[in-house]
């Protein structure tokens, strides 16, 4: 099996929180491509903010109307009519989605079969233990 590397933006690591375009597929290109490690990436948001006509309450939106109550996935597209990537509900018991992206050498549909694999909860358990951890570090240090 290929390993992947997963890529959390939320809103402690960048200002800019999520976004599907240039400088997120950029950074992720760039972590899966650099080293010559050549590793494929996958983009995943907790959030989504203001992008191409789509938001938070836009999204949010589309996922309580009538009849996508069942869905699970829903593809992403732009005011511009590009698709920039998708919302899942992670787990049936989750009604707040979070947000995936291509990065490297993965396609959209695959970093959404990616992402639903790896969730137990909400979010993807490496990104769920890499938080437990660093959090449990930070208290350990007193620096939380």
């Amino acid at each position: 099996m290929t390993p992947f590397s997963v890529i959390e933006e939320n809103r402690r690591s960048r200002k800019f929180n999520f976004k599907f375009r240039e400088a997120t597929n950029a950074a992720k290109a760039h972590v899966g491509w650099s080293g010559g490690a050549n590793v494929p990436t996958v983009g995943i948001g907790k959030n989504l903010h203001h992008v191409d006509g789509l938001n938070q309450s836009r999204v949010r939106q589309l996922l309580e109307a009538e009849g996508n109550l069942s869905k699970d996935v829903f593809t992403l597209i732009g005011d511009s009519g590009s698709t920039l990537g998708a919302a899942i509900r992670s787990t049936q018991d989750t009604l707040k989605p979070i947000f995936i992206s291509v990065g490297h050498r993965v396609s959209l549909a695959s970093a959404i079969k990616i992402v639903k694999m790896s969730c137990r909860f909400r979010v993807p358990e490496p990104i769920r233990q890499a938080d437990i951890r660093s959090k449990a570090c930070l208290r350990n240090h007193g620096l939380s």
